[in-house]
């Protein structure tokens, strides 16, 4: 393993140190620029404020409700008596407050502050009335208690877990899109190493074909070649030429790529540059697996959301029972001619109202309440059956890649010893060749069986390099592999 990268090391970093590209960046500043600047992690930092808001509009439930009102009506009415009133002017102002409890009670505080004023046709009626004006007050202090629906406010606090746990996941999801970028990222970044040694291994497959045609032009002066021959060796040119610039053309296409998910402009100076470093040993699947459950930010977020679930439908459930609620009452009356003493004597119990009862109410049917249950046994369904899709998903994606570093470790070896006998072979050949005990179609021929060598043993090598950041990738550890934070600059991970 030692002795393949100690080979491996300076051909891949040679041939991606070509001045042609003048900004040469490593795997992990190619993920941080895209990590910095990308909008879709902008965009996914939105979602946990947005969840956020859910919980404030919840803990919303147990504000205290203060109401008031005020108003003066004057009624003038025909009567039958001469000792009925004819005429009342009513000055009112009502006021309450109310505070729901978190255990599930309720308390209750309401005054009802009044004036009355009566008109009589009568001139002995007003007699009658011994308070005219009259000032009434009324305080009531009242405590619901719910026995069954609502006991332990489960409106609140389930619904309250559920928001929490929905904000959890959400903010989660920065990571989860970061873990996508950097994704992208990477098979763009392999893709364009392997454009760079494609292009390098052209241009020496150019170089050769030059040389090829140039010896065979000498060759043709003196008359030791025909001129079939030395078309054959335009030939080859032409075709290296061509191959040389289709391999130009997809690394301008895939760097073009790479920087637009960096932000920069298409044709910005950009090559890879590879560190080199010996991976270490492959871990088993079962050993990934596990590395996998504990740093993936997807499966975190889906058992998060099963959290939700599972208090949604606690909260749904409590919403089939019935309403039974005891509600106590306490309150003072007064009656006066003047307003400060009526104001005060409302606070005094010597006269009183008390009251103790007993509500129950219930909805036939119960449609409501069965289908927010089974909406909320469904999505808790569902978000088992999304866990299980991701868990599959992920063991699929480790199994890829460690089964690309288990077959890519002998298919490097191999490559490296076929190019490295293609090479001995070519030169060799090309000796026969300059001896005369060759021709040029079988020169050739082994000039492309070189190049297809050189450029099979370059790939495996950086396939073999991707593998690795794959795995650490289906493992959930990439980013912090590169030492990089999440989900962008300046920040850690939790």
């Amino acid at each position: 393993m030692s002795k393949l990268f100690a080979t491996l090391v300076p051909i891949v970093l040679s041939l991606t140190a070509s001045p042609a590209f003048s900004e040469p960046m490593g795997l992990d500043d190619v993920i941080e620029h895209t990590l910095a600047n990308h909008p879709d992690l902008a965009l996914a930092m939105i979602q946990p404020r947005i969840a956020a808001t859910e919980e404030e509009r919840i803990e919303g439930q147990l504000d205290t409700v203060v109401s008031g009102r005020g108003g003066f009506t004057e009624d003038q009415t025909p009567v039958s008596s001469a000792f009925s009133p004819s005429g009342t002017k009513f000055l009112q102002l009502q006021g309450s407050v109310s505070k729901p409890l978190a255990g599930g009670d309720t308390l209750s505080l309401g005054a009802n502050f009044n004036r009355a004023d009566l008109a009589f046709n009568s001139p002995l009626a007003p007699q009658i009335a011994s308070i005219n004006p009259a000032y009434r007050n009324q305080v009531d202090l009242s405590y619901r208690h719910p026995l069954l629906r609502g006991s332990g406010r489960p409106a609140y606090h389930q619904n309250l877990a559920a928001a929490e746990a929905d904000t959890h996941a959400a903010a989660l999801q920065p990571q989860i899109v970061a873990e996508q970028l950097a994704l992208r990222a990477l098979n763009l970044y392999y893709q364009l190493a392997s454009n760079e040694i494609n292009v390098q291994l052209a241009k020496d497959a150019v170089t050769r074909a030059r040389e090829l045609l140039a010896y065979q032009r000498h060759r043709e002066e003196f008359g030791l070649i025909e001129a079939a021959e030395r078309l054959q060796a335009e030939a080859l040119l032409a075709t290296r030429n061509m191959e040389h610039q289709r391999a130009q053309a997809a690394l301008v296409q895939n760097r073009a790529g790479l920087n637009r998910l960096m932000l920069r402009a298409p044709d910005a100076p950009l090559s890879v540059m590879l560190d080199g470093a010996e991976p270490g040993p492959a871990p088993t699947l079962a050993d990934a697996m596990q590395i996998a459950k504990q740093h993936r930010p997807e499966l975190e977020a889906q058992k998060s959301r099963l959290a939700a679930a599972d208090a949604r439908l606690a909260a749904a459930s409590d919403e089939q029972n019935l309403q039974l609620d005891i509600v106590a009452s306490l309150g003072g009356r007064s009656l006066n001619d003047q307003a400060v003493p009526a104001l005060a004597g409302g606070f005094s119990l010597s006269d009183r109202f008390v009251a103790l009862g007993l509500e129950f109410s219930d909805t036939l049917g119960g449609h409501s309440a069965k289908s927010a249950i089974h909406k909320a046994e469904l999505e808790r369904q569902q978000t088992l059956l999304e866990r299980a899709q991701s868990l599959e998903r992920i063991k699929d994606e480790l199994t890829t890649a460690l089964t690309g570093l288990q077959t890519g470790i002998q298919t490097l070896d191999s490559a490296k010893q076929r190019a490295d006998a293609e090479r001995r072979k070519f030169e060799a050949e090309m000796q026969r060749y300059r001896d005369g005990r060759s021709d040029t179609a079988t020169v050739v021929q082994f000039e492309g069986d070189l190049r297809i060598a050189e450029l099979a043993h370059a790939i495996e090598s950086i396939m073999l390099s991707r593998a690795y950041h794959l795995l650490a990738w289906a493992e959930g550890t990439l980013l912090t592999n590169l030492g990089q934070s999440w989900p962008g600059t300046g920040r850690t991970e939790p």
